[in-house]
């Protein structure tokens, strides 16, 4: 027994009612003694002869910190530093005898006594979830549900909560959006995905369904989906939304014939913009106000009835023409043709997203990053992934129970995505009443992509010269799906808005009709002809390719095509040879100017204009060099309110 640095042993005497026992120093010689009552409390009752031991006493220390951080370590799956972190700060005194690379080898040891050996393939770890099926639960039922193997071998292992998802569908969710993520799968098994299924609540998504994946083949989902059809056969969606990956939608029609299905509209335009970057035609989209423009109506061609999309494209085309840029983007009217306009599921065309209630699945996106903030790392410890997926199925049980109750569980729709839905379907009600033609519909809904297309692009491009680095970092908690209406809604739910980190994306404070000045009265409804897609102009500015190599969270049907990636190494064949014959101008050195006030800036002109109301006398008054100047003041940054003539 140790206090205040003294070490007590019994001394054999205890009170006739056993409340106190009699202590004495462990010390030789020492004539100190205590008690100690039930509740603990210890007495001195005698003074020591010596001063308290320090060395025990740090000892003592170090071992009850030691036995905090083993029993953490057994009981938790949180990361070993994060524990030894907070108990650091809550036991100071000790830690400052046991450090962290001490500390870590009896923390380590702890939890393997508790952590099962990592299994070496997802056919491993099913069968030890089979044998150990209380280890993760929900609802006092196995969250671990089954396995399915394709005939390659291929392993998927399922976990859900059957009442959970037989209590939304109660509730009357049949709309179901699927998704699959690579970045968050742990390292060990390996796996290749894991793939999600949500139902829609009140406009809210829950997660119901979570799948390891060792394979991505349309086999592999075909036996997926009707393994999770046998197991929860009270799941009928009447819409299913899911990417572009042909797999996928494969299976999905396969398994639920009767539901009508849609494919992402965001993930449309960022398969859009990746043919444009594939293609090298980034700088000349960025530069042309009417490709873009013309890229904007692409985008909008998904708003359109599906009977309507085709003369929307011709309209788009026959644009192009009369603008003089469809010799420059020939490949881009070709690609779309080719694998946009002639890939339709039951007569209907995959991308169009007229008329549905939402047409993005961004909302499971947003529960990716939410995914990825939770374990800090790209591919955490696999008991440690699965006791988040339990919990967050634990979780989802409240979440339903708050909505159920009239509670709102996320912040109100921000009033610029409803303003942005309104816009869409007072254009589409106009369009089916016959007020508005095809191309005026293009032109009236082109804007609405405008933000999600410059985000893709990272355009910067005012037509002023103003060109702000402003980043609109939305709503961090953004469960709920921003659209709403019940025809055509929001369609500005960009991965910013959903917990990813935005990569360096520059927003314009320009309005609208600031940015795109064009010419719009000489697009009309025109007659269809034939696609010169087979030539090139010549003054295309071409520039490096630009391509993510990692693995992406959908699939476009080029990406498996061999003509597409035989025309895409020649293209990149071409570029590396230009680069090998670029010719030589040596460039004449500048000369060096010394500081002058009373010289232009810009020009290295006299003089004669001031900034108001810093007072810099520093521009000589040109047109271009006053358009040189944007807000402020380039000498001390202040705000200027205008530029005047000033005489000596």
């Amino acid at each position: 027994m140790e206090h205040k640095g003294f070490v007590y042993k019994n001394n054999g005497g205890i009170h006739k009612n056993k409340s106190v026992r009699y202590l004495i120093c462990k010390t030789k010689y020492c004539k100190g003694s205590a008690k100690m009552f039930a509740n603990g409390t210890i007495v001195e009752l005698e003074k020591h002869t010596h001063d308290p031991d320090e060395h025990d006493h740090n000892h003592i220390l170090k071992k009850a910190f030691r036995q905090i951080l083993k029993d953490r370590s057994k009981n938790e799956t949180t990361r070993l530093r994060t524990i030894y972190d907070e108990e650091m700060i809550r036991n100071a005194a000790a830690a400052t005898i046991y450090p962290w690379p001490v500390a870590e080898i009896s923390m380590r040891k702890a939890r393997r006594t508790t952590m099962p050996v990592l299994p070496s393939s997802l056919s491993e770890l099913a069968n030890f979830l089979d044998f150990n099926v209380q280890r993760y639960t929900c609802c006092q039922q196995p969250f671990f549900q089954d396995k399915v193997t394709d005939t390659h071998g291929k392993c998927s292992i399922i976990f859900a909560c059957s009442e959970l998802i037989r209590k939304i569908v109660m509730l009357g969710s049949d709309e179901l959006h699927a998704d699959a993520t690579f970045k968050v799968v742990p390292s060990t098994p390996p796996s290749r995905q894991l793939f999600i299924m949500h139902l829609i609540y009140q406009n809210h998504s829950i997660p119901i369904v979570y799948a390891l994946m060792e394979s991505k083949t349309e086999e592999a989902y075909t036996l997926l989906l009707s393994k999770c059809k046998e197991l929860f056969p009270f799941i009928i969606p009447a819409n299913i939304m899911t990417d572009f990956e042909s797999g996928l939608l494969n299976a999905f029609k396969s398994v639920y014939p009767n539901a009508d299905q849609h494919s992402c509209f965001f993930h449309y335009i960022q398969a859009l913009v990746k043919n444009i970057r594939t293609r090298g035609l980034t700088r000349f989209v960025k530069s042309n106000l009417n490709a873009q423009l013309c890229v904007q109506m692409f985008c909008a061609l998904a708003l359109l009835p599906n009977n309507k999309i085709d003369e929307g494209y011709t309209v788009i085309r026959q644009y192009a023409r009369d603008k003089n840029i469809f010799m420059d983007m020939a490949p881009f009217f070709s690609y779309f043709s080719r694998y946009w306009l002639n890939n339709q599921n039951g007569g209907e065309y995959l991308f169009s997203v007229h008329g549905i209630a939402r047409r993005t699945n961004n909302n499971i996106e947003s529960f990716h990053g939410r995914l990825k903030e939770k374990f800090q790392v790209m591919h955490p410890n696999l008991w440690t992934f699965l006791t988040h997926l339990n919990e967050l199925s634990k979780k989802s049980h409240i979440i339903i129970d708050q909505l159920e109750q009239g509670h709102s569980v996320t912040r109100p729709i921000k009033v610029k995505y409803i303003a942005n839905s309104q816009r869409i379907s007072i254009a589409s009600s106009q369009l089916d009443l016959g007020i508005l033609r095809v191309n005026e519909f293009l032109l009236q809904c082109c804007h609405t992509t405008e933000r999600s297309l410059r985000e893709e692009l990272n355009w910067q491009i005012n037509v002023l010269g103003e060109v702000t680095s402003e980043i609109d970092y939305d709503d961090h908690d953004a469960t709920a799906i921003h659209q709403l209406n019940n025809s055509t809604t929001t369609d500005n739910n960009v991965i910013n808005e959903h917990n990813i980190i935005p990569n360096n994306i520059v927003h314009n404070d320009a309005t609208e009709d600031e940015i795109f000045v064009v010419d719009f009265h000489n697009i009309s409804n025109y007659s269809n002809d034939s696609d010169r897609s087979s030539h090139v102009s010549g003054q295309q500015q071409q520039e490096p390719l630009v391509l993510q190599d990692n693995e992406d969270d959908y699939v476009i049907p080029e990406d498996m095509d061999p003509v597409e990636i035989e025309n895409g190494e020649i293209i990149a064949a071409e570029r590396e040879e230009e680069r090998q014959h670029l010719p030589y101008a040596p460039l004449q050195p500048l000369q060096s100017l010394q500081p002058n006030h009373q010289t232009c800036i810009i020009c290295n002109q006299a003089s004669t204009h001031v900034i108001v109301p810093c007072g810099h006398k520093i521009l000589c008054g040109s047109e271009e060099c006053t358009a040189g100047i944007q807000n402020n003041c380039p000498i001390c940054a202040v705000p200027f309110i205008l530029i005047m003539r000033v005489y000596d």
